[in-house]
């Protein structure tokens, strides 16, 4: 539970940064690919919002004792998930 924890409290920590200072990847030129003209995927604070899901649904299936391999999978679904309604949401 304590690499799902540190995970959570780097996307939170990342998101925070590119909150007050803008895109922090911008550097990276990783915020310059567009999906279907509009965000991106690689924009910080959608892979912020990735990072930090995937920590916490790690998280709470570590609590309710999901075998890893099973909570590995339900984390990376739901940072698929949060992470493109992010990228949805920034674009519009």
């Amino acid at each position: 539970m304590l690499i799902y924890f540190i995970i959570a409290i780097v996307g939170t920590v990342f998101l925070l940064v590119s909150g007050i200072l803008g895109e922090v990847f911008d550097f990276f030129g990783a915020g310059d690919v567009d999906v279907d003209g509009g965000g991106s995927f690689f924009s910080g604070k959608v892979i912020a919002v990735a990072l930090t899901a995937f920590g916490a649904a790690g998280m709470l299936t570590s609590y309710y004792d999901v075998e890893p391999l099973l909570g590995a999978i339900i984390s990376a679904l739901a940072a698929m998930a949060l992470g493109g309604a992010a990228a949805w949401l920034i674009e519009k």
